[in-house]
């Protein structure tokens, strides 16, 4: 029993080193320059490279739990995944149109998929990338260009709006309709002029990138804290895929604490 015990506990320790959320971020944006895929450690803001998407003018990255795979959209309304550990590209589908700076994110409820277009809420195929506009509407002119948005896990969509002459905000936007809400300003007054938004489920925070730095942001008041600098500039989208939760954990250890009991009866 006492080799049992110890084998759950190397499972568990090497489940939470293994299994940590990882942010991935798309980096130097630019008309004809090709963007790279990189790591980006939560708690210092650092870029680490993975390597060349083989695209330019990514909008933003999401990741889809149920396939396993992050997503990329291009500014002319193409859409990508990426290979994690190269950063390659494969294309999934395109459709007329563009996505000026844009941004994009899954439902966490159903998956469905959301972008802005032109800074206009859109529900987005997958399969065809034909955009279905929703609208928007902002609180106000200051608000209404959005660099960013994100899913919490409870469904609400976040936004981030840059603001060229004041500080950047956070807002809430109704999926529905694209009924903007007003949080509170982020205290950003970032001179890039892309960015993102992505909520880590497992710990329950929303990061905001300037395209220069990584923050926290405070969902209740849209305070944003500088974590540092990603030392690549043009980051144009984040994404977080999250840990596997501990009930998934308790699952597997159950699997081989039963395991480990049927080999030491049968060798009885």
């Amino acid at each position: 029993m006492r080799g049992i015990c110890i084998g759950i506990g190397i499972l568990f320790a090497g489940a939470s080193g293994v299994h940590a959320s990882i942010m991935y971020g798309v980096g130097n944006f630019g008309t004809f320059s090709n963007q790279s895929l990189y790591t980006i450690d939560p708690s210092t803001g650092g870029a680490t490279l993975v390597g060349a998407t083989g695209l330019n003018q990514i909008a933003d990255i999401a990741y889809n739990g149920a396939t396993d795979q992050l997503f990329a959209l291009t500014r002319n309304n193409a859409i990508f995944t990426l290979n994690r550990q190269t950063g390659a590209a494969t294309l999934i589908a395109s459709s007329p149109g563009t996505v000026p700076e844009g941004s994009l994110t899954f439902r966490p409820s159903d998956l469905a998929l959301f972008a802005s277009a032109s800074d206009t809420l859109a529900s987005l195929s997958i399969t065809t990338a034909a955009l279905t506009s929703i609208g928007f509407t902002p609180p106000d002119a200051a608000t209404s260009d959005i660099s960013g948005m994100a899913f919490s896990s409870a469904g609400q969509l976040f936004a981030y709006a840059k603001n060229g002459s004041l500080a950047d905000s956070l807002l809430v936007v109704n999926p529905a309709t694209g009924a903007g809400t007003f949080i509170g300003s982020t205290g950003i007054m970032s001179s890039s002029s892309v960015g993102g938004l992505a909520f880590d489920n497992s710990a329950g925070a929303l990061f905001l990138s300037d395209g220069l730095s990584l923050f926290t942001v405070n969902t209740t008041t849209g305070a944003a804290t500088l974590i540092g600098s990603h030392g690549v500039s043009g980051i144009s989208g984040i994404s977080i895929i999250p840990s596997p939760s501990a009930a998934g954990l308790l699952v597997i250890a159950s699997l081989a604490l039963s395991r480990r009991r049927r080999q030491h009866h049968a060798s009885c």
